[in-house]
């Protein structure tokens, strides 16, 4: 049953994500570079951490997430960078000093925990520009892949408190992201 709940959030994330990608790449919309950059480095290490802990299938959601991250962020140079304050630099310093962290403490639940936070002070750039500049978000994306985290807690093989935690936060703050640019727009649609 793990198999099943993990394919069916990687198909979700891939549904999302590459819809997201799609829109990127016709410049319909434009995330917020900094927090995806943030987003494709941390998720890259929570994927690795999640290999480390031999997570299973759980783990396949957020290997595909960090490919569409990277691939997300390298496609919105394409847009161009914009919207960004002294706040998002350091919130990818912080980022970038996850790294490290992440090597030296060979736990890969703190880790998980400090990226964690990184990776929702990470969102707040996003959040802000939703919340000022809502048409350029991608809801229908955000919320497959926030919809994903539910079958990836189904598919966890054997939980941990900080792998749980990870998939209900992502979840919540993917769903908080998307229904700020919706409410934003004025009208529920979810396109683009």
């Amino acid at each position: 049953m793990d198999a099943f709940y993990g394919s069916l959030a990687t198909l979700l994330v891939i549904a999302g994500s590459g819809h997201y990608l799609w829109q990127v790449l016709r410049q319909n919309i434009k995330p917020h570079f900094f927090t995806y950059l943030v987003w494709s480095i941390v998720t890259g290490i929570v994927a690795a951490g999640m290999v480390a802990k031999h997570v299973g299938p759980a783990s396949w959601r957020t290997i595909v997430l960090a490919f569409f991250l990277t691939i997300g962020t390298l496609a919105s140079l394409r847009n161009g960078v914009s919207y960004i304050r002294r706040f998002d630099i350091i919130v990818l310093i912080l980022a970038l000093m996850a790294i490290p962290v992440w090597i030296a403490t060979k736990n890969p639940d703190f880790s998980i925990f400090w990226i964690l936070v990184v990776e929702t002070v990470g969102g707040i750039p996003a959040l802000r520009k939703a919340w000022n500049l809502p048409q350029e978000e991608g809801v229908f994306g955000l919320f497959m892949n926030a919809a994903s985290n539910i079958f990836a807690l189904l598919a966890l093989n054997h939980a941990s408190l900080a792998i749980t935690t990870y998939f209900i936060t992502w979840g919540l703050l993917l769903t908080l992201l998307a229904s700020i640019a919706v409410v934003r727009r004025g009208n529920f649609t979810t396109s683009p």
